[in-house]
């Protein structure tokens, strides 16, 4: 009993403190602007000192984020569910793309800032983008949207849950980015609830982040957008 209610505390502490620290990273990061490789690293260094507690304690509890890591599925929908989520969020970048081209006023910034210039940058950004589709897939759509479901008996609500807390996590990037993220984190839950695994967001996470960072600049670059 004693470990559900600290499993409940921390995915608690989880959920409600990403949109908090994101909301203070978003006004750091336009008043002093990181360099680009210290903000990968950060990234990264997050990613794994937020996984260590919850990876203990899905141990050592109802094991609900490891029994999502661990969901079989067949083969072909394995490649069904993945391939067709890479798509979705994917389409859902392009669609970000087109907002840039015909609203160029609307591009923030700071996002467009994070992007990486040099094949250096890229490769950490690589390694971010990894990360995140493990470290944030687990942390969210694993460990946390499992131990809510376990308290309120609804896996929807509980990817309802998640999905606000994702996209309040990236309110860094703007409200419009934000929203975006939401978007993004309701098509990412999908999979989790239908077929108990969480295999499948992890890799759409990760190819989309790849790229988006591969081929943002260079899109918006010759579509006049940016102009650096």
């Amino acid at each position: 009993m004693i470990w559900r209610i600290l499993e409940l505390v921390w995915a608690s502490a989880v959920l409600v403190g990403l949109p908090l620290s994101s909301r203070s990273l978003g006004r750091r990061l336009r008043e002093a602007p990181a360099g680009r490789m210290d903000m990968y690293v950060s990234a990264v260094l997050s990613h794994v000192i937020l996984l260590a507690p919850t990876l203990f304690l899905d141990l050592k509890g109802e094991r609900a984020g490891i029994h999502l890591l661990l969901g079989a599925l067949s083969l072909p929908r394995f490649f069904l569910w993945t391939l067709g989520t890479v798509a979705v969020c994917v389409a859902i970048w392009v669609g970000m793309l087109l907002e840039a081209k015909m609203h160029p006023e609307n591009s923030d910034a700071v996002v467009l800032d994070m992007l990486p210039r040099t094949r250096r940058e890229m490769a950490a950004f690589s390694g971010v983008s990894l990360t995140a589709g493990f470290a944030e897939e687990y942390l969210l759509r694993g460990f946390c949207l499992g131990v809510v479901a376990l308290a309120t008996g609804s896996m929807w609500l509980a990817a309802a849950v998640t999905t606000l807390s994702f996209g309040l996590a990236h309110l860094y990037q703007g409200p419009r980015g934000a929203v975006r993220a939401t978007v993004l984190g309701a098509v990412l839950a999908i999979p989790v609830v239908v077929t108990g695994s969480l295999v499948p967001s992890m890799i759409a996470h990760a190819a989309t982040d790849l790229v988006s960072g591969r081929w943002t600049l260079p899109i918006l670059r010759r579509w006049g957008v940016v102009t650096e």
